[in-house]
């Protein structure tokens, strides 16, 4: 999850859906591949539903990438 405040704001409240939690969540456990990057330590098992599918040498974990483009 990200979050941003406008520049002079001075609200705090950060609204999240109902029953979310950190722990366990996309924003908690996130990695970042920089182009090129995923040849030195992901290797390309699929394409499935929009995603590439990918998996981690070093964890043995699968990593999905979405496409934002054909």
């Amino acid at each position: 999850m990200s979050a941003v405040q406008i520049k002079g704001a001075t609200e705090w409240q950060l609204f999240c859906p109902e029953g979310w939690k950190y722990e366990g969540s996309l924003s908690n456990h996130f990695g970042f591949v920089p182009t090129g990057g995923e040849q030195k330590s992901l290797r390309f098992l699929r394409r499935e539903e929009g995603m590439d599918v990918y998996v981690n040498a070093l964890t043995g974990k699968e990593v999905y990438v979405g496409r934002t483009g054909a």
